[in-house]
Formats: structure tokens, C-alpha cells, sequence
């Protein structure tokens, strides 16, 4: 039978843990209690405790407590990066043996690191809680980053029972119970990954285009997370098929915008070779929370948003950049690639002037593109918005055709 995995430090945690382990099996569930502390002394009796959590890492507790002896606080940073280690590889075990239900992790900053990051092994659609005193600070992205986690705020600090504390856990505990009690929907049809930002008209008439052909399209919003969730599901082998249609993410990486996603961006479907079709939506812009972070080389040509975001214009030089930098990451790709440049427009019009990009500075991103990406990519100009429909029908007819060009073969209900 699976069970509801509760990882805590059983040396500092254990209270909490065992009041959490007695209301989720109060609701029908049994518990796996892992614990991967690795100072003071447990107080609490673990199904795997952490000795076994250190030996899955490849280490073993007595190393850990030496090196702690030795270097002191300087070395918590390295013990909590293995115990969290080895909790991922147990994890990853319990689930291949169909044992995990949902898993539940608890703790302040050490504890929610090391929860969160053993979270990870599990594939998305698993039940992830993390109940957290830092649910409200700005660490809380950090904790979550591209994985499914829901994240719930103690509010008071975790040190022993109280009357809040034992609220907040007998709601965590109704919380992932009932996130286990039924089994996530499995995908029903071939799923194509998809990136937008200010290209919304695109990507619904895209979706409605493959869902006629029998795909689902998983739109992801480019503004750092987004693209990080994107890349990480590629290489999870998630998607059959890329429509990359806004590399908002690779111009803040490049100029010091606040939507990064990452080195990574932009090379998980060709590391993959899973057939792609790139389009530069919203390559043109970078944006910034305040408008103190703009570099004064910017202010000029910044515009709100909302009050939360500040926009800048790309100059062309900086999209000629641009161009290089996406050819260089395409230039990697193994499998069949193609970038479809619409020379009316990378975003909007609800964003700003539909014509920004202006028509010569889509040319000489086009250009600078074309003078450094390989043979093999294959590169149209289009004559249309992004967001124009015969865009949207282009880059879906474009993504279908080398899908079947390059045998990756749809499942049979798509061929209605």
C-alpha cells in the first residue's frame, strides 16, 4: 500500500513530525517518516532514519558528524546538500516500488532546503507539500523552483506544539491527504510544449490547431520560472514536440533582465532532439520589478507595464546580439530545428506599439541569425505579426511537418 512520505529533522522537528504522522493516518493514511537531520540527537523513531539517508548519498553518518566536529557551521552547507541527496535517491526507490502516495516535508530554512530538494526526484503529479516558515520570504521561489510543490506558511516558527502550530499541521495533514486520495489524469493524448509572452492570440489559435489534430498543447508563461519548467519537462521527455515561440528569457539573460530562466534556456529540445519550431516573441524586450534596478542606459526607453513590471526596448544592435547568441544555442540542436522570424511585430499589441520591433530591426536580428546559425536549421522570414492567425498556422503546420520528416511519429488518435 502506498503511504504518505514525512520528511522532517527528528532533532529538532520531532514534535511536529508526530503530530503530523498521527493526523494524516488519523485520515486513513500510513506514513513513511524520513529523517534527515544530521545534528542532535533524534527523538523520534524514523522508518528511515538518517543513517540510511547518508549511506544513500554514498556517505555515512559518522563522516558527516566528523566533519561537522571538525569545520563546524562551515560544513552544514555540504552535509545538508548530501542528506538531501541521499533523501532524493530513497525517494526516487519508494516511488519505483509504487510506495509514495504524496510526500510532506516540514522545517525552517535548513530543513525546507533539504525537503524541497529531495521533492525534486519525483516526477510531476506526485503530491508535494511543503510546510515551511519561509513560505512568506523571498527564499519561498528558491524552495519551489520548476516543480509542482505547494508550499504552505506556518506562520509562527516551528518550536514545538501549540495551539498554532498544531492548526497549521492538521490542515497540512488534510491537505496532502487529500491531494493523494485520487490518482493525477494521465496525459490522453500527445502533449506539445509551447512558450509565450505577449503572444497569447498565437498560442491559443496554436492549441486550437493541435487540438484538432489530436495534440495538447502546455503553454508556459516566459518570465523566468516558466522557462525553467519548460526546459526541465523537455528533458524529462515530456513533449513530443516545441513550439518556442518567445525567447522573452534569453534577452534578460543576455542584458540583466529580471525573467532568466537560465544558461539552460533555449537547449532542452535540442539536447533531446525533439523537433522544435523557435519564433523570437518578446525577444525584444527586458523587463525589471522597479524601476530603480533599470541601468541608466536603459531609462530612456522604459515604459510600465504594471506596478510590478518595468519594461525596456531593445536597440537593434542589441537584437543583432541577439540573433548571435540564438544561433549559437541552436547550433547544438540534434534534432530537426526550424525559426519562423515574423517581420511585423514580436509581441503585443497589448503589450505596447505592435510595429516594436520595427520592421528593419526584425531584418537585422534575421540577418545577424542567418550569418552565424548552421546549414541545417532551417530559417523563413514571415511576413506577419506573431500574432497574426496565418503566423500561428504556419508555425503549427511547421512543428507537424518535421515531426513527420523526422519519423517522430504522433500516436494513432492524432491522426483524426
Amino acid at each position: 500500500m502506498s503511504k504518505i512520505v514525512i520528511l522532517g529533522t527528528l532533532d529538532t522537528k520531532a514534535e511536529e513530525v508526530a503530530y503530523l504522522k498521527a493526523e494524516v493516518e488519523a485520515l486513513g493514511y500510513k506514513t513513511l517518516v524520513v529523517d534527515i537531520g544530521f545534528g542532535g540527537t533524534p527523538s523520534l523513531e524514523a522508518d528511515l532514519d538518517r543513517r540510511a539517508v547518508a549511506a544513500a548519498a554514498g556517505s555515512s553518518l559518522d563522516a558527516i558528524s566528523s566533519r561537522l566536529r571538525s569545520e563546524g557551521v562551515g560544513a552544514e552547507e555540504w552535509a545538508s546538500r548530501l542528506m538531501a541527496e541521499g533523501a532524493a535517491k530513497l525517494l526516487r526507490e519508494l516511488h519505483e516500488r509504487g510506495l509514495v502516495a504524496g510526500v510532506v516535508g516540514i522545517g525552517g530554512t535548513m530543513g525546507s532546503f533539504m525537503a524541497s530538494e529531495a521533492m525534486r526526484a519525483l516526477p510531476f503529479g506526485v503530491p508535494k507539500l511543503l510546510v515551511t516558515t519561509q513560505a512568506s520570504s523571498p527564499r519561498a521561489p528558491l524552495y519551489v523552483g520548476s516543480e509542482d510543490i505547494t508550499v504552505m506558511n506556518t506562520v509562527s516558527d516551528l518550536i514545538g506544539l501549540n495551539w498554532m502550530t498544531k492548526t497549521v499541521l492538521a490542515s497540512a495533514a488534510r491537505a496532502i491527504v487529500g491531494m493523494a486520495s485520487k490518482a493525477p489524469p494521465r496525459p490522453e493524448r500527445p502533449l506539445i510544449g509551447a512558450t509565450g509572452l505577449g503572444t497569447t492570440p498565437c498560442i491559443m489559435k496554436a492549441g486550437e490547431l493541435l487540438d484538432k489534430m489530436g495534440y495538447e498543447l502546455i503553454p508556459f508563461h516566459a518570465t523566468g520560472s516558466g522557462g525553467r519548467a519548460f526546459e526541465a519537462l523537455i528533458r524529462r521527455g515530456l513533449f513530443k514536440g516545441v513550439l518556442d515561440l518567445a525567447l522573452h528569457e534569453v534577452a534578460n539573460e543576455v542584458f540583466g533582465g529580471c525573467h532568466v530562466a537560465g544558461p539552460g534556456r533555449l537547449m532542452g529540445a535540442g539536447t533531446m532532439g525533439i523537433p522544435q519550431v523557435v519564433a523570437p516573441g518578446a525577444l525584444c524586450i527586458i523587463c525589471y520589478t522597479t524601476l530603480e534596478e533599470v541601468p541608466p542606459q536603459y531609462r530612456s526607453r522604459t515604459w510600465r507595464h504594471n506596478p510590478y513590471t518595468y519594461v525596456v526596448d531593445l536597440a537593434r544592435d542589441e537584437l543583432v546580439k541577439l540573433g548571435e547568441v540564438v544561433a549559437e544555442r541552436l547550433n547544438l540542436a540534434k534534432g530537426p530545428t526550424k525559426v519562423l522570424v515574423p517581420l511585423r511585430g514580436w509581441y503585443g499589441p497589448g503589450l505596447t506599439a505592435p510595429e516594436k520591433p520595427k520592421h528593419e530591426d526584425c531584418e537585422a536580428f534575421l540577418k545577424s541569425l542567418r550569418r552565424r546559425l548552421r546549414p541545417e536549421v532551417e530559417v523563413e522570414a514571415v511576413d506577419a505579426h506573431i500574432n497574426d492567425l496565418k503566423f500561428a498556422e504556419h508555425a503549427v503546420s511547421s512543428l507537424l511537418e518535421l515531426m513527420r520528416s523526422s519519423g517522430h511519429e504522433p500516436w494513432p488518435q492524432a491522426a483524426r
